[in-house]
């Protein structure tokens, strides 16, 4: 007898590991079987050893990176005894672990800088004195001042990001922040210096942060 159910258990994913199937349990506790197939918004994803993948994040568009919510996505599942539609999976752009997440999220942002990202742990970069230790290219949003920044949404999960050196005005966390939201993150042992050059179009300011450069909207 094929079932059809709707599953509001909580359940939380990301675009570098997509959805693994065989955490997903039916409305009895039970682990799917013979699952063939996961949609989501309509985009749909075959699987590798139960897992849906949403592809390398090189290739990825922005069509599938846009996927990545603040908002519960409802996936459907097709497995061997029915079809399953879980309303409350919550899709992340990345989980941040270690020091290569962080430096590798700018890769999973859109196109309109925008991407959802979560801390899961405290990252130490080396500190080192009157040296730069964060990289303009690994920056979120845009790295000049008069293009749109971050339009995402970082939670840092009350962790702590240790040691980032700025002594150049491109090497902030997120670049510009154009709208976006940063949240729950503490930042430490960081340093910046002014660089002395003129950074903001019409003015004789010098923009420097470690967090950003620049903040704009609400």
């Amino acid at each position: 007898v094929r079932v059809d159910e709707t599953i509001e258990t909580a359940y939380a994913f990301d675009l570098k590991d997509g959805i693994d199937t065989t955490k997903l349990l039916d409305s009895e506790g039970n682990a799917l079987t013979g699952v063939t197939g996961v949609n989501v918004d309509g985009l749909g994803f075959s699987l590798t050893e139960g897992v849906a993948s949403f592809g390398e994040v090189a290739s990825m568009t922005d069509e599938v990176k846009l996927l990545a919510s603040v908002e519960p996505k409802t996936v459907i599942v097709t497995a061997e005894k029915g079809t399953y539609t879980y309303t409350n999976v919550s899709i992340w752009s990345l989980f941040v672990n270690d020091l290569a997440e962080l430096k590798s999220m700018y890769l999973y942002q859109t196109t309109a800088r925008k991407g959802v990202f979560k801390l899961e742990a405290d990252i130490e970069l080396p500190i080192i004195k009157d040296t730069t230790t964060w990289d303009a290219t690994w920056s979120l949003g845009a790295k000049s001042i008069v293009d749109a920044g971050f339009a995402g949404y970082f939670d840092g999960g009350n962790h702590t990001i240790y040691g980032i050196s700025n002594r150049t005005a491109e090497c902030n966390i997120f670049g510009n922040i154009s709208g976006g939201t940063v949240k729950n993150l503490t930042l430490s042992q960081g340093s910046l210096a002014s660089n002395g050059e003129t950074n903001y179009p019409g003015t004789s300011f010098d923009l420097q942060g470690i967090l950003a450069r620049y903040v704009s909207g609400e």
